[in-house]
């Protein structure tokens, strides 16, 4: 039963940042202009969250001599939150190298709220980090 609520809870926690990072980002349908650019922001943030997740998580996996059986829970965990912090700021730092290199102010490209889009994707993974390290089961149970 203890095993069920893990795989119930990983999956709910893979997913529910999808689903609130989609209701965040995109806009209500009668102020949409039609056409990707209304999922643009969207497709950004999954990738920030997802692909930093899956940056951390392999990276552990190279570093562990590609063996699954080796990697545990708190390390995946671990990773993925050190991947989404890394990939969040490689994000707001060419964001502002190029608010630098078009518009001539590193502030410009980045905004004010860089601060608020580190904690919002760190908070975001975590929560699918977590959801992962729920969902590896490496051969032992949950008791």
């Amino acid at each position: 039963m203890i095993r069920f609520l893990a795989i119930v809870l990983g999956v709910a926690l893979i997913g529910c940042p999808a689903f609130l990072i989609y209701s965040m980002t995109v806009p209500v349908a009668r102020f949409r202009v039609g056409g990707y650019v209304d999922f643009l922001v969207f497709a950004g943030a999954m990738s920030i969250i997802y692909g930093g997740v899956l940056i951390g998580v392999a990276t552990l996996w190279a570093m562990e001599g590609r063996d699954w059986r080796r990697l545990r829970r708190v390390g995946v965990f671990k990773a993925g939150v050190w991947g989404v912090l890394a990939v969040s700021l490689v994000f707001v730092l060419g964001c502002g190298v190029n608010g630098m290199m078009t518009r001539g102010s590193f502030e410009k490209g980045v905004g004010n709220l860089w601060g608020l889009i580190v904690i919002f994707a760190l908070v975001f993974g975590a929560m699918v980090s977590g959801g992962l390290a729920l969902l590896i089961d490496n051969g032992r149970s949950v008791k």
